[in-house]
């Protein structure tokens, strides 16, 4: 998705989504289906997770995987220094906003990794959520690539598979149309002692 101001839908969808196919710019009301939300959600039967607990790695190395927010990484790039810390808070970040399409409700990991400038967007993505009664079930696989780092800024391009999620509107769950597998674009910031901080996260056209 460009860089362009996005209509509450689309802004949405690229958000809770961070993978999936692009809704268009319209404000259409939450009725109208976004297309490949990459946002795993939970159903609604299913008690909210109070804080996503990862699976222990073997090492030191970041958890690759996350159930309770249906979030599963292929790999992740083998990084280290500002590179390792910019992967690090994308990570957290993307389970938060896993997190935040199956209970419509903002948390901590999104508190402590979103920029300021990125907070409307998870503003909208919820009034969204809410407004049209929509969490996300099922699972994400999402790989990962660092396409450049420095101490200030990195960008990572993203590949996130969404097959099996489901979209649920006033509990009723039905298939999301779309692309099954979604270019993403993430960058992220580091200010002076503010640490890492997502500026972008935003779907990319075509599919990967």
């Amino acid at each position: 998705m460009r860089p362009s101001p996005l209509g509450k839908a689309a802004a949405a969808t690229a958000l809770v989504v961070a993978l999936a196919a692009c809704s268009s710019d319209s404000d259409s009301g939450p009725e109208a289906a976004p297309s490949l939300d990459a946002t795993a959600s939970v159903d609604p039967a299913e008690p909210e997770p109070s804080e996503p607990v990862s699976s222990a790695p073997a090492d030191d190395a970041i958890p690759t995987s996350y159930p309770e927010v249906g979030l599963e990484f292929t790999a992740l790039p083998e990084v280290e220094g500002p590179a390792l810390d910019a992967l690090a808070t994308y990570v957290e970040f993307e389970r938060g906003m896993r997190q935040l399409g199956r209970t419509a409700n903002t948390n901590r990991l999104l508190a402590e990794t979103a920029s300021p400038a990125f907070q409307p967007t998870i503003d909208s993505t919820l009034d969204y959520l809410r407004d049209g009664d929509i969490r996300y079930r099922g699972s994400v696989t999402v790989d990962v690539a660092l396409d450049g780092a420095g101490a200030s800024t990195a960008v990572l391009e993203l590949c996130a598979d969404g097959t099996d999620l489901q979209l649920v509107t006033a509990g009723r769950p039905g298939p999301i149309t779309g692309p099954a597998r979604v270019p993403m674009r993430v960058i992220l910031s580091n200010g002076q002692g503010t640490g890492w901080a997502v500026d972008q996260y935003e779907s990319q056209e075509g599919t990967c």
